[in-house]
């Protein structure tokens, strides 16, 4: 997506407050950092925080744009 798109998307995501993302700049494209800094961490907290992430995009994409 867009450099637009994707600053959305993080808006979205830490609004939410479940999981919290990084931004970074990459080859000047936008894009967002899935850090997993816990040594506890299980295979299925990052499906969650996946599952998470996809509905949230899927929701803004079929937000009509201007």
């Amino acid at each position: 997506g867009s450099n637009r798109l994707n600053e959305e998307l993080l808006e979205r995501i830490n609004s939410a407050k479940k999981i919290h993302l990084v931004p970074c700049h990459l080859r000047d494209k936008f894009v967002l950092r899935f850090a997993i800094c816990a040594r506890t961490v299980e295979s299925a907290h990052v499906q969650l925080a996946w599952k998470h992430v996809a509905q949230l995009a899927t929701s803004l994409l079929a937000t009509p744009r201007d």
